[in-house]
């Protein structure tokens, strides 16, 4: 949950999409149906790669944890000194720009690979059975779907909330606050490895 909830360069489109309301249903279902994929192949991937290779997992354990703390730290610095959330109006674009833009903003960014394929498909290689992978990648795929959504259908009731300061902040803190939780966990599940 905190992964798929940090504010980062695909939610912030959400949230702009929805705060225009310009497809920003549609703009949420192919995020969605990307971060699904995204998480299945790593799940199957990467997991299945922790279980072959144990140590690899270990390595790429504090590289993940590495990450969480840096990414936690860039959170709490943006609920420090909150940076400035600019909705720029453009006209409303087409059906296939809005699919194309949002397939951009899912897949050519690297933070929504470390996020879904690394750290979400390694830590379902905690899971020894195939089901139980499956299972918590089912859950982390239907949390997303719901952010996505919310995101879209609640930024437009939230479009001052979400462009004031104290939004800002608390978005920011709390995405830092669960980044550094889960960090915490990851760590020591690297010492139980």
């Amino acid at each position: 949950m905190s992964l798929i909830l940090a504010l980062g360069a695909q939610n912030i489109f959400v949230i702009e999409a929805g705060m225009k309301k310009q497809n920003h249903l549609l703009v949420a279902s192919v995020c969605s149906c990307c971060d699904m994929s995204l998480i299945f192949l790593g799940i199957v991937g990467t997991s299945t790669l922790y279980s072959v290779l144990p140590e690899f997992k270990i390595w790429i354990g504090m590289g993940g944890l590495i990450f969480l703390l840096f990414y936690a730290l860039i959170k709490i610095k943006e609920a420090a000194f909150p940076p400035k959330l600019k909705i720029k109006s453009f006209e409303t674009p087409s059906m296939k720009q809005s699919i194309l833009i949002a397939l951009g903003f899912s897949l050519l960014n690297p933070h929504v690979y470390l996020d879904t394929v690394v750290l979400i498909g390694g830590y379902a290689g905690k899971f020894s059975l195939l089901p139980d992978r499956f299972s918590f990648g089912a859950g982390a795929s239907f949390f997303s779907i719901i952010w996505f959504f919310l995101l879209a259908l609640s930024s437009g009731l939230l479009r001052g909330f979400l462009q004031s300061e104290k939004g800002l902040r608390f978005f920011s803190a709390a995405a830092g606050i669960i980044l550094l939780i889960l960090s915490y966990k990851l760590g020591a599940d690297i010492m139980e490895w």
